[in-house]
């Protein structure tokens, strides 16, 4: 029997083990989806890359990770706000008063409002 290789495509990463964001259908052809600006989606995509399958309800991503993707400090903020308002995310502690990181929970409440 001949060995399999690699089973991944070019175009969906080399290692066998590489992390991977998971976005199902349902959500991409969702109104909410569609309302999203695409810094929101990077932001998003960036979120979910900190899910680790037990971490759903405990996610830190301080804005300085954020900045790290090429989007300014006001435009953070407007993505968060976005994805809150749109109930991709949702905050769990705001570390505002004890300059403390937030702690998102990703949420999938955001099919409910069609």
């Amino acid at each position: 029997m001949k060995k399999r290789g690699n089973c991944f495509r070019p175009f969906e990463g080399r290692k066998p083990n590489d992390r991977h964001v998971r976005i199902t259908e349902d959500m991409l052809k969702s109104e909410a989806w569609r309302k999203l600006k695409p810094t929101s989606i990077v932001l998003y995509l960036a979120i979910k890359m900190r899910y680790d399958g037990k971490n759903q309800d405990e996610i830190k991503f301080p804005y300085s990770e954020a900045e790290k993707l090429g989007l300014s400090t006001e435009t953070v903020k407007r993505c968060f706000a976005e994805l809150i308002e749109y109930k991709f995310i949702e905050v769990m502690s705001c570390g505002k008063f004890s300059r403390t990181t937030n702690i998102y929970k990703l949420s999938s409440k955001w099919h409910a409002d069609k």
